[in-house]
Order: C-alpha cells, then sequence, then structure tokens
C-alpha cells in the first residue's frame, strides 16, 4: 500500500517584511534573507516593493510608525491586500535593542522589523496588529490639527515644535 494518493500538502512558507521608513526613501528586508533594498518614498518606491514580493507569501509587513511617514506606504500596500502592522516606535527599538542590535541604521532597523513581523505573527492573539488606515474624515481632521498646531507656535514665536 503507497500513500501517493493520501499526502496532505503543507501550506507555503511565510515571510516577513520589515519596513524602515525615512522622509525621501524606504529601506525594506525580508526576515531571515541577507541584505536589505531601499526605495524612494513614492508610488515609484510602492510599487517595486510590490513587485519584489509578488512570488512570496507575506505573513505579515511591519512598518514602524514615523510621524505620519508610514500612512501612504501603509494604505497601498492594504489595498493590494497585504497584510500590514504598524508599530509604536519605541517598541520597535526596545525589540531591536533585546535581540542584540545596539546601532541604529535604517538597514539594522529595517532587518529588526522583519524580525518584528515574524515574531508578531506568531502570536497566538493578535488582536490589534493588522493596521486600517484611517477614514478620509480622519485623514482630514487630523491634517486640520496639524496646521492648527502650526498656526499656534507661529503666534507664539515658536517656529519648530517643541521637543517631547
Amino acid at each position: 500500500m503507497t500513500n501517493a494518493t493520501s499526502r496532505e500538502s503543507t501550506p507555503p512558507a511565510l515571510d516577513f517584511v520589515g519596513v524602515d521608513m525615512a522622509q525621501q526613501t524606504f529601506e525594506w528586508a525580508l526576515h531571515g534573507v541577507r541584505g536589505t533594498h531601499s526605495a524612494a518614498n513614492e508610488e515609484t518606491g510602492f510599487q517595486s516593493l510590490l513587485e519584489a514580493l509578488k512570488d512570496h507569501h507575506i505573513g505579515l509587513i511591519v512598518l514602524e510608525a514615523t510621524g505620519g511617514l508610514e500612512r501612504a506606504l501603509a494604505g497601498f500596500l492594504l489595498r493590494h491586500r497585504l497584510p500590514v502592522a504598524v508599530v509604536n516606535p519605541r517598541a520597535a527599538r526596545e525589540f531591536a535593542r533585546s535581540m542584540g542590535h545596539l546601532a541604529k541604521t535604517d538597514a539594522i532597523d529595517a532587518v529588526a522589523l522583519a524580525h518584528l513581523a515574524q515574531t508578531l505573527a506568531g502570536k497566538a492573539n493578535q488582536a490589534g496588529v493588522p493596521f486600517a488606515p484611517p477614514s478620509a474624515q480622519v485623514e482630514a481632521l487630523q491634517a486640520m490639527v496639524a496646521r492648527r498646531v502650526q498656526l499656534v507656535e507661529h503666534a507664539h514665536g515658536r517656529e519648530e515644535p517643541p521637543e517631547r
């Protein structure tokens, strides 16, 4: 008797991606793959990331919340039905430090975020991890609040926001 007809198909291995955002570019890495990749923080860069990931089975993509710089890419990836989590920068930094990543560069951060993606995806309860883009009304309100802060600071003679 053979088991040729009763083979169980195993699901494909999942890949995990970490993305470190900056004003002009972003750096991304696949967990367990040596090296990182850089792309422009705009539609063409988003497309190049999507193209690079097309043959991968993505388990989770983690972006570090970077003052709103991550929103456009997160929304783009979500529109292409990819799983995205936006994480608190302090939590990401503490995770990286716990893994022995003491230096802070875009490449190191991307690798650490990819490892964090793999760790988060393995959690038994992922409630609260996936990112959902804000509604148009929320984005408009956020823009108005940001503008109000700028105007209030300008009226008080400060050109830059205070350090927190």
